[in-house]
């Protein structure tokens, strides 16, 4: 019963980020999905292909119009399932030049809704970057976290979100969403 009603606050959120996302731009964040080894250069494990595809569900009516991914491949295998069903050809940047990224989401996301795919030590400093006051923290096993910001009078306001749970029990908090300025 709870992961049913974790679910649909979930799905209830999603909706309506999409509904409201078409006219101000959404920026959505993810880190890669989980990787078979701890090697800098490592591809994603099984768990981790799951995950990709299971983000491309999650966001598929989320009106993505551009996708950011880094030079390591995971996160180009994250983005990839959702890069296809679109026709959209992600955008490689270096992961540690968020001063860049950071400029070229914001332009983009004037028009468009975007998704990015980091790692969890890019992430938070890509939050700074945007302006957002209350960074995050990502662990290395949290592989299902999914930031959401808007801004909200010229101020970027960021919610997270847990989507599609691991294989194994769901961490605690699935389904919670939290709202952070």
């Amino acid at each position: 019963m709870k992961r049913t009603l974790a679910l649909l606050a979930f799905v209830s959120a999603t909706t309506l980020v999409a509904q409201t996302s078409e006219a101000s731009g959404t920026i959505f964040l993810v880190r890669h999905a989980e990787k078979v080894s701890d090697a800098p250069d490592a591809l994603l494990s099984k768990t981790g292909e799951r995950r990709a595809a299971c983000l491309a569900q999650t966001l598929r009516d989320a009106h993505i119009g551009a996708i950011y991914v880094t030079q390591v491949k995971r996160t180009e295998q994250t983005a990839q399932p959702l890069a296809r069903q679109l026709e959209i050809r992600p955008t490689i940047v270096q992961a540690d030049d968020t001063v860049t990224l950071a400029a070229d989401i914001k332009k983009d996301a004037a028009s468009k809704n975007v998704l990015v795919v980091g790692h969890s030590d890019t992430l938070p400093k890509l939050f700074s970057q945007m302006g957002v006051s209350d960074v995050p923290t990502i662990g290395g096993t949290d592989f299902d976290l999914l930031f959401v910001v808007i801004n909200s009078d010229n101020k970027p306001e960021l919610t997270t979100l847990h989507y599609c749970p691991s294989s194994q029990a769901p961490s605690k908090g699935t389904g919670e969403m939290r709202r952070m300025r």
